[in-house]
């Protein structure tokens, strides 16, 4: 018999920042770049979708919540990967990381 195909995997970066770009990583699975689909959302009780870019830029409205990134490489619901980052971290509280020299 044929071994299942993998199931491929969505990865965002460790940590989200307000301002900061975030983009999915997407391996295992051959992505249709004309039929791909991305949804970000602020998760919650209730998952707000934001964004169906597929780089998503953190706002302040961001801060304090998880996001959550599908991507759905053939456009299809059934091809759905799933990650979430956060919560989003404000600006604010990155001292020496926004490449920003204080005197």
């Amino acid at each position: 018999p044929t071994p299942p195909k993998p199931k491929g995997q969505v990865e965002l970066p460790a940590l989200a920042i307000e301002g900061v770009p975030l983009m999915p990583t997407i391996t295992g699975v051959e992505v249709d770049h004309l039929q791909m689909t991305v949804i970000w959302a602020q998760g919650g009780a209730e998952d707000v979708p934001i964004s169906g870019e597929l780089v998503y830029t953190p706002a302040a409205s961001d801060v304090g919540r998880v996001l959550l990134c599908s991507v759905l490489p053939d456009g299809t619901p059934a091809s759905a990967l799933k990650a979430r980052v956060g919560p989003v971290e404000s600006a604010a509280d990155q001292d020496g990381l926004s490449g920003i020299v204080k005197p």
